[in-house]
Order: C-alpha cells, then structure tokens, then sequence
C-alpha cells in the first residue's frame, strides 16, 4: 500500500506539473480511496475531494472518472454508517461505469448494493428482491454473482427461509470453486 500511495503522489505530482486538471483529479479519487482502505481518518478529505472532482469530469466527460467519485463518495458514506446514501452513491457509480463500458467496476458497484440492501434501511424483503435482481444482472460474472448470494441468503434467513438460505450458500460456494 505504501508502494501504491508513492505512485499515486507522484502522478498528483506529474498532472501538476503538465497542468491536467482531469488527471489531477482521476489521481486524487484514487489516493484518497487507496487511504481509505487504510484508515477511516480521511473521510472529511475524500467527501470534499469526490464534491470537488466531479465537476472536472463532467467538463472533460470523464464517465469512468466519474464513476471514481462517486465510489469514493459511497465509501464515505459507508464508512460513516449512513448505508442510504452509499447505496444511492453506489447506483450512480454502476450507471456511469456501464455508460464507460467498465464491466469489472460495474459489477463491483452492484455487490456493493447487495451489501447495502442488507445493511441498511431496506426491509428484509424487498432486499431479497434486490439481491436476486443483481444476481441475474451479474450471471456474466460469475465471482460478482456469488458475493451477491451472501447478502441474499441473510436476508432470506431473516425471513425464515432457511433451505432457501442455505440453497444460496451452496449455489455461491459452487460459483467460487469452479
């Protein structure tokens, strides 16, 4: 991680230098998100950054750029407990990484909204919805369609749908060993 923080100070370095506002931008989402993995002490500086950047993507149409702020902007969020608001920011990022074409980052966005359906203020069953809805929306990808069937089944345990529960364990640890 600290090899990542150097490299990244350095391209902030580098689209200072060249006068890049988009690049300046594009690596400042990604260190703060890198620091936020490290610690939760940097939430004040990536809310303000992802508020910041945003419009510097609009200006230059950076749509996978966008979709950077806005997870960053969820991770706050999440971070902070307010899962709402994250499930919200993470939506939008899924829409602007399939606008980019950027499949990987749309699915990683979706598990998130699976996580978020669990977590946060969606009663048990209309998150069991949602879930099984990312779930058909990810069958392409078969790792973002497992961690999708975790959340899943804890909703439908809360349900009392156990064999169903227990049906979605199997089927993700299924998908994970092949």
């Amino acid at each position: 991680l600290r090899q990542a923080e150097a490299v990244l100070a350095e391209a902030r370095r580098v689209a200072a230098a060249l006068d890049d506002e988009r690049l300046a931008a594009n690596a400042l989402v990604r260190q703060l998100r890198l620091r936020l993995q490290i610690t939760t002490d940097a939430t004040a500086e990536a809310a303000s950054a992802a508020e910041q950047v945003l419009p510097v993507f609009e200006r230059h149409r950076d749509v996978l750029g966008t979709y950077h702020a806005h997870r960053l902007e969820a991770w706050v969020y999440w971070i902070r407990g307010n899962v709402g608001a994250a499930s919200a920011a993470w939506e939008t990022a899924a829409e602007h990484a399939r606008r980019a074409g950027a499949s990987r980052e749309e699915a990683e966005a979706r598990v998130w909204l699976s996580y978020a359906a669990l977590a946060g203020p969606t009663p048990a069953r209309e998150g069991v919805a949602r879930c099984e809805e990312l779930a058909s929306l990810l069958a392409h990808r078969p790792m973002a369609a497992a961690l999708v069937l975790d959340p899943l089944a804890a909703l439908q345990a809360m349900l009392g749908r156990f064999d169903e529960a227990r049906a979605s364990l199997a089927r993700a640890r299924t998908i994970l060993a092949d």
